[in-house]
Order: C-alpha cells, then sequence, then structure tokens
C-alpha cells in the first residue's frame, strides 16, 4: 500500500531563518524580510502581501545564484534526503507544500514528487508578483485533495508533516489520516497532531514514527484483533 507523505518547508524540514529571509539575506534586504516575517507570524499581514512585497524588495536585484546559494545555506534538520530517498524506495510519495517562495523550494525537486509554492516571477525579474496565483488559505488542503485523486492514495495514509499555525487546517482535514508536529511554534496548541517531536533536528525521528503507524495501519483487522 501507497502513501503520501505532505511536507510544509520553513520550520518543518530547516529552522531558525525562512527561506525569504534567507533569499532577502542573498538579495541584500534581509532585515526587511525578517521584519515582513514578523507581522505575518503576529497576524499583521498576510501570505498574499508579504510575497508581493517581497518581490518589490528584492526584484531585479535576486539572481539564480542566489537562490541556490540561499537553499544551501539553509539549517536543514538531519536526515532529510535520507527520509525522502527511503520513501521513494518504498514506492510511496512525498511532496513539499508551502507558502514559501518557490525560489527555494523546487531545489527539493530531485529527492520529491512534486512542490507547490508560492510562484513567484524567475530571478532577476523585477516584475511584480502575479497576485491571482498567490495561494490562499485553503490551497494546502485543495493541494492535497488532488494530489490523493491523481495518485490515487487513501486518506488514512496520508501524512502532513508541519510546525506552526499554517498547518492548523490540513492537520485538521478529512484528506489526512496522520498529523506530525517538528519543532512546533507557539501558536499550535498542545495535542492537536497525532504525532509531536520537540526540539527535535533529525528527520528521522518523526518519520519512524510515522512508519510505525502505516504499518500498524497496514495490518489485517484479524491481527490487530487478535
Amino acid at each position: 500500500m501507497s502513501a503520501l507523505h505532505v511536507f510544509d518547508l520553513d520550520g518543518t524540514l530547516h529552522r531558525r531563518r525562512t527561506a525569504a529571509e534567507l533569499l532577502g539575506e542573498q538579495a541584500g534586504c534581509g532585515d526587511h524580510v525578517t521584519g515582513l516575517e514578523e507581522r505575518l507570524s503576529t497576524g499583521g499581514m498576510d501570505h498574499i502581501t508579504f510575497a508581493a512585497v517581497t518581490q518589490m524588495l528584492w526584484g531585479g536585484r535576486l539572481t539564480s545564484e542566489h537562490s541556490r546559494a540561499a537553499f544551501a545555506a539553509a539549517d536543514w534538520l538531519e536526515g532529510v534526503t535520507e527520509v525522502l530517498e527511503d520513501i521513494r524506495h518504498r514506492g510511496e510519495h512525498a511532496v513539499v507544500v508551502t507558502m514559501g517562495p518557490d525560489l527555494f523550494a523546487r531545489y527539493l525537486e530531485p529527492w520529491v514528487d512534486e512542490v507547490h509554492a508560492t510562484p513567484y516571477p524567475a530571478p532577476p525579474s523585477s516584475t511584480p508578483l502575479d497576485v491571482s496565483q498567490a495561494p490562499h488559505p485553503e490551497y494546502k488542503i485543495e493541494a492535497v485533495r488532488s494530489m490523493q485523486l491523481r495518485m490515487g492514495i487513501a486518506p488514512e495514509v496520508t501524512v502532513a508533516y508541519g510546525d506552526g499555525p499554517s498547518d492548523l487546517e490540513l492537520w485538521a482535514a478529512d484528506e489526512v489520516g496522520i498529523s506530525v508536529a517538528i519543532n512546533p511554534s507557539a501558536g499550535v496548541p498542545k495535542g492537536v497532531t497525532d504525532l509531536t517531536f520537540e526540539d527535535c533536528q533529525d528527520l528521522r525521528v518523526p518519520y519512524q514514527g510515522v512508519r510505525e503507524r502505516l504499518a500498524a495501519r497496514a495490518k489485517p483487522a484479524h491481527a490487530t484483533a487478535a
């Protein structure tokens, strides 16, 4: 039986600075982006506005080389590539669904089936962000539902990994069978996910917990009863 593993990006696969902050740092506007991230995290700005303003800040300055450097500079959890490779080896599906910039997230494409992220103009373009293409609040659930239909994956074997308030709706959705909080932020209520891992530095630790849940669900009903 196959499974679908849905990974958030910022705070889940890498820590401390967000993808946007790392890109901003490369483009010379890191402090401004950090200020915007603070407003976003406190509800003073929505994701669409955040994306539009960050493109205004780094448009024309950010290059493809900067994007690659930002990706390389991220503080990745240990074991990320090992986990993604194991998922593929088992014939399962790993995807990244993030509100963050595709300029950063797309560098995970060699290890995952699909990347869904906020589409920015290709660097070094200074073209304004097309806000009609920016993700809306239900975006993560809709993306997962679409992939389940295309891949033939049932909700009970769909796993959602995240860390923050933007993951709450997906965790609670009928489309998700196993919810996993990795280094949850202060905005995540206690006990809201099936599995929670605090102070996690290695993705293989929560992944092992997920494997045990999936194995239990794969057992025949009579074996469970016995």
